[in-house]
């Protein structure tokens, strides 16, 4: 539903992509995932976010804090070869060796989401504001019948408030920023990183104009000074304006740094 979204997805899978035993087989939300099964051999993380919600005060929506439902499943349909530092071992296909590897994979996910210290799991955590005030984590184990055969997982969904939507019409700052620049040295993810930059910030608007986009607010006006006018020729020396009561249908609302920054909603620690 939203850009958060989308960034906090494409950081966790470039995160894990390589990074643990399920080496290259990291998917965005698969329809078929056992068709990566059988295609790339287990073990298959697969990553979803398919529903959340927005706690939205008036029209913010671009700054309403929001919790997501951020599922990662974790698949395994046979042997699997580990690395145990010297030497490697094999965890068999069987009913306890997938208990044992898929809690020893969910830890892996875990290690490399909070403790490396990579650009991509550093994004992540960036975009990840904290933990929502329900669960930190739900976590299922079960198995899933396909074609008369059973295959194990474990599912880890963990409720995220991302951080706030970048507003349009403002360069884009902090993670957004940097999340971009790593986007666009991707060639995979370059297209959309452009796509994004053109989106957020193709037409540059005044901070007020941020302001009141962030709100969501109607005509605005400066009350005792008359309509507010972009200055075609701005002074480059003039004082900046530091607070202002802005009215609209139904009441006024005063915009000062404190104000200003509740409306951008939750940014990055």
């Amino acid at each position: 539903m939203s850009l958060a979204v989308a960034a906090i997805k494409i950081a966790a899978l470039r995160s894990l992509k390589g990074r643990t035993s399920a080496g290259d087989a990291v998917f965005d939300s698969a329809v078929e995932p056992f068709d990566a099964l059988r295609d790339q051999g287990a073990p298959v993380i697969v990553i979803y976010c398919d529903s959340g919600k927005r706690q939205v005060t008036g029209r913010e929506l671009f700054s309403a804090p929001q919790v997501i439902e951020l599922s990662i499943d974790m698949f395994v349909a046979q042997a699997v070869t580990v690395d145990a530092g010297e030497t490697e071992i094999r965890i068999p296909a069987s009913d306890e060796g997938n208990e044992i590897y898929l809690r020893s994979l969910a830890y892996e996910v875990e290690k490399v989401f909070l403790a490396e210290t990579t650009i991509w799991p550093e994004l992540f955590r960036r975009l990840w504001f904290r933990t929502g005030p329900q669960d930190f984590c739900e976590w299922d184990r079960g198995a899933i019948a396909d074609k008369g055969r059973r295959q194990a997982l474990l599912r880890a969904v963990y409720k995220v408030e991302p951080i706030a939507e970048p507003i349009p019409g403002a360069e884009p700052v902090g993670v957004w920023a940097d999340l971009l620049t790593n986007m666009e040295a991707d060639v995979e993810l370059a297209d959309i990183a452009r796509y994004w930059r053109q989106l957020i910030a193709g037409t540059v608007i005044p901070d007020w104009q941020q302001a009141r986009v962030a709100l969501g607010l109607t005509g605005i006006r400066g009350i005792g000074f008359g309509p507010i006018v972009d200055d075609p020729t701005p002074d480059d020396n003039a004082a900046p304006l530091v607070s202002a009561t802005l009215a609209f249908p139904g009441g006024a609302f005063e915009a000062n740094a404190d104000s200003a920054n509740d409306a951008l909603g939750p940014q990055e620690p």
